[in-house]
C-alpha cells in the first residue's frame, strides 16, 4: 500500500516540477520571440526548450525526489520488497501518461507536434525507473538480493 502512496506522490511532485519548468521556459521564451501572435510557433518553439533544458533538469529532480520518497514511505513494507518499487514507478509513470495525454489533446496541436511529444513520452520512462535503483536493496541470509 506504501507503494502506491508513494507512487501517487511521485507523480505530484513530478507533475508540479515539470509545470513549474515548463511555465518559466514559456515566459522565457515570450521574452525572446518578438512577435507572439502566432500560436502554433509559440507552442511548437516552448516544446523544444521544454525537452531541450527542462528535461534534464526534470530528471535531476525526481532522482532526488525518488530517493526522499522511497525512504519516506518505506515502500516496501506490506509488499514484497522486490516488487514494491516497480508499483511505484508504475503508478508514478501511467498517471503521468494520462495527464500528459489529456493535456496534450486538448491543444489541438497533435500532429505538428508529434515527433516532439513521442521524445517527451519516450523520456518518461526512466522516471518509472528510479524507484528501482532507489530502492534498498533486500539480504536475505546475508546475501544481497535484488
Amino acid at each position: 500500500m506504501n507503494a502506491f502512496k508513494a507512487g501517487a506522490a511521485y507523480f505530484a511532485l513530478v507533475y508540479a516540477i515539470d509545470y513549474l519548468l515548463t511555465r518559466a521556459l514559456f515566459k522565457i521564451i515570450e521574452l525572446y520571440m518578438l512577435d507572439t501572435s502566432d500560436l502554433k510557433i509559440l507552442i511548437f518553439e516552448q516544446a523544444k526548450l521544454n525537452i531541450l533544458m527542462g528535461y534534464p533538469l526534470k530528471l535531476i529532480a525526481a532522482w532526488f525526489v525518488c530517493r526522499w520518497l522511497v525512504r519516506r514511505f518505506d515502500i516496501a513494507r506490506g509488499m514484497n520488497r522486490s516488487h514494491a518499487p516497480g508499483v511505484m514507478g508504475a503508478v508514478a509513470f501511467l498517471l503521468l501518461m494520462l495527464t500528459n495525454t489529456l493535456a496534450i489533446s486538448n491543444t489541438g496541436t497533435l500532429n505538428s507536434l508529434f515527433p516532439l511529444i513521442a521524445l517527451y513520452f519516450f523520456g518518461t520512462i526512466p522516471l518509472a525507473l528510479f524507484p528501482r535503483f532507489q530502492a534498498p536493496r533486500a539480504k536475505i541470509d546475508g546475501v544481497e538480493r535484488v
